[in-house]
């Protein structure tokens, strides 16, 4: 008798163990992986995917690069893979859809993810290997990958969104992150972006294993108040960790444009140019499910966009303006100017895509390679920056200093690591 075919992007140990097709893909640590891992795994440890570049952390790797670090593990667009981490911590389920993420960037698109990772699995006493990765090469050409550029938002996209109003932009990192009143090191100034939504993705998760909650407890807690699946959503967090964990939850909801901010607020509080603003998260908010609550049937309304407070001294708006339209992307230093003060990132996942990569328009399934003599972007175009608002407010002159990291409670263990 044939297994049930997999539907959905979440899959259980039991239904893995039943397709012996789908191979595994370890996105911890190498020596961890020795340790311990599923038999048959692909060992991808997720830093292995990112960089430093620019002064900002955890950018993704140029395509190029992508291309040869998935050659070498002989993996292929043609192929089904669950992707899966440790699943001691919230943020060793973020590796696990920050891979997703990226591999539906390149047009992987026959890709899972194991709901409670290697801790269900042992957990249930299933069977392991050990061991380092014995890789097996295939042709850079073989992978087949396809880049999708709508899945990474561009600093310059961001600056849009803020200024039209077009789209959702939704900041997933705890209430403290985005009320400004908890920072991380590597973040210049603490706040959010103007006009961003606050809906923790870390809640979203539950258990020793950290899996999944229901699909109707997600839905009524992690949500922009739209049923409309192509509604433009942009997720950020500090560094594109957390922010791929919402962009997994909206692909759980069926949701089909949505995109991280690579760069994140570690990229956009470094730039002076870019208003960051501190207001504590409105009433509107959804509300989290308890742990052990029972599924809420219905959907909650999205907040609407704070009105926010700039870091520095706010100007006062005229009379007449509503206080929500004195907050533009733009501080007053940087209305005319002709780009921000830091340089787009030298490659995919802020502001440049490599031209020479064949890209597919959404919903196509991969069909073009990528060869490995590709080279990364040098440079990018500055970006248009949007004519004075009246009422633009400037950007702190100095960073905030930075505060001790406490993670905000959630119905999981705690997670000290978690809000990247």
């Amino acid at each position: 008798m044939e297994p049930a075919e997999i539907t959905g992007l979440l899959i259980t140990p039991e239904m893995l163990a039943l397709h012996q097709d789908v191979v595994p893909v370890d996105v911890r640590p190498a020596e961890t992986y020795a340790a311990g891992h599923l038999p048959g795994a692909v060992s991808l440890p997720a830093a292995a995917l990112s960089e430093e570049r620019g002064g900002v952390q955890n950018l993704l790797k140029p395509v190029d690069q992508l291309a040869a670090i998935l050659a070498e593990r002989g993996m292929t667009t043609e192929r089904r893979y669950v992707i899966y981490g440790g699943n001691t911590s919230a943020t060793e389920v973020q590796a696990a859809t920050r891979v997703f993420w990226v591999l539906e960037y390149l047009s992987f698109d026959k890709i899972y993810l194991l709901d409670g990772g290697y801790t269900r699995w042992t957990a249930e006493g299933r069977p392991v290997a050990q061991g380092p990765y014995t890789p097996s090469p295939i042709p850079v050409e073989a992978v087949k990958l396809v880049i999708r550029p709508e899945v990474i938002a561009r600093r310059s996209e961001v600056i849009d969104m803020v200024g039209n109003g077009k789209g959702v932009l939704v900041d997933t990192r705890m209430p403290s992150f985005y009320a400004g009143t908890e920072k991380k090191d590597f973040v210049a100034r603490a706040g959010h972006i103007p006009g961003a939504v606050n809906l923790p993705a870390d809640p979203m998760l539950t258990g020793s294993d950290f899996r999944f909650r229901a699909l109707e407890e997600i839905r009524a807690g992690f949500t922009t108040g739209s049923d409309d699946p192509l509604e433009r959503i942009v997720v950020y967090c500090n560094s594109g960790n957390t922010a791929s964990l919402g962009y997994f939850l909206f692909r759980l909801q069926g949701k089909e444009n949505v995109a991280v901010y690579d760069g994140s607020m570690a990229e956009w509080a470094r730039n002076p140019a870019l208003n960051v603003v501190t207001e504590p998260v409105p009433e509107a908010t959804p509300a989290q499910p308890e742990s052990g609550a029972a599924p809420v049937d219905e959907a909650v309304s999205a907040p609407q966009p704070p009105d926010t407070a700039a870091q520095a001294a706010p100007a006062q708006p005229e009379p007449s303006q509503p206080a929500d339209a004195a907050q533009p992307a733009l501080s007053d230093a940087a209305q005319g100017a002709s780009a921000p003060a830091v340089p787009p990132a030298e490659t995919v996942g802020t502001d440049a895509q490599p031209p020479a990569v064949p890209q597919a328009e959404p919903g196509q399934p991969a069909s073009e390679s990528v060869s490995a003599e590709q080279p990364s972007q040098e440079s990018a175009p500055a970006e248009s920056v949007p004519a004075p608002g009246p009422t633009s407010q400037p950007a702190a002159a100095e960073p905030a200093p930075p505060s001790a990291d406490a993670q905000q409670p959630t119905p999981a263990p705690p997670d000290p690591q978690s809000q990247q």
